[in-house]
């Protein structure tokens, strides 16, 4: 008996990955259904439903303990666990180029996984003008990849409270969030290039996106706009900020060519009302105060 993996194309674009098992009856040696089965070629097929509404899955893998990745071409990593899949993706992959042929296509195991938990996957990363294939490879760490190389990483920001590092992807659209010493890594994923992020008091993220100011809460991964200062300029995006003593998050905007002055900085208060502040900036960058608070400072990096 035999296990093999098949996708198949259900009516209704609802995509399913089966279990077929491939089963030869065993009789006695040289028996004549043996004979028979083995001269037609024939076998008893079994398809099982395993996972229902993935998203182009392409690679299949197996862990060590039964359960298995599933990669769906969208740029999503699944887990199937005890023979269902789990509702949420693995979280801390890079952002996935998935038009034309790009996408997350190749998924493989660490021959040592058992010990070492990695994962190597091949996919797709940049933009219509300019993408190419890479081969990332990231500890899996519960439901998180974790040990990823960053695309683009910026923003460390200490959590005193938590005792916890806070750091971002810029273009991999990730935050990531671990102990001093780098252990205990957890990731959440984020719908757009993020420039910089802030945390709240009662919990949770302000982060400043390439489609505006959003909150991030950190129990259910959920990202919720808050304003999109520039959504009649496509060629911004909103990068770094930081938080003054009165709980005010300010940020600024940047010409994602760095060829023009078509940045904004920008202040969100704790009412959330947004205010301009200046404008006329390539790349808006590192503010930071005085000491006594009365003095912002703020660089143009172009």
């Amino acid at each position: 008996m035999r296990l093999r993996i098949v996708r198949r194309q259900r009516r209704g674009a609802s995509i399913v990955v089966c279990a077929v098992l491939a089963a030869i009856a065993m009789g006695p040696l040289g028996s004549s259904d043996t004979r028979a089965q083995a001269a037609t070629g024939e076998a008893a097929f079994h398809p099982v439903t395993i996972a229902r509404d993935l998203k182009h899955p392409w690679s299949i893998a197996f862990l060590p303990d039964g359960d298995f990745l599933v990669s769906e071409r969208d740029g999503g990593l699944r887990l199937v666990h005890d023979r269902k899949l789990e509702s949420s993706a693995i979280a801390g992959l890079p952002k996935a180029y998935a038009e034309g042929d790009g996408g997350l296509l190749g998924l493989a195991i660490h021959p040592y996984f058992r010990d070492n938990g990695l994962v190597y996957l091949c996919l797709s990363v940049g933009t219509f003008d300019a993408n190419a294939s890479s081969v990332i490879r990231g500890r899996l760490s519960g439901r998180a990849l974790v040990d990823v190389k960053t695309i683009l990483g910026e923003g460390p920001l200490w959590d005193v409270e938590e005792q916890r590092l806070y750091w971002i992807d810029s273009f991999g659209c990730n935050v990531f969030r671990a102990t001093a010493d780098g252990r205990e890594v957890r990731a959440w994923d984020v719908p757009a290039k993020i420039g910089s992020m802030a945390l709240r008091r009662r919990g949770g993220a302000v982060l400043s996106l390439q489609t505006g100011f959003h909150f991030l809460d950190l129990k259910t991964g959920d990202c919720t706009l808050i304003v999109d200062p520039e959504p009649d300029k496509p060629t911004t995006r909103l990068n770094d900020g930081k938080v003054d003593k009165r709980g005010r998050f300010v940020a600024g905007s940047m010409d994602t060519m760095e060829e023009g002055p078509n940045g904004s900085l920008y202040r969100l208060d704790p009412d959330l009302s947004l205010h301009k502040l200046d404008q006329g900036i390539v790349v808006s960058n590192g503010p930071c105060w005085s000491p006594d608070g009365k003095t912002l400072y703020f660089a143009d990096s172009w």
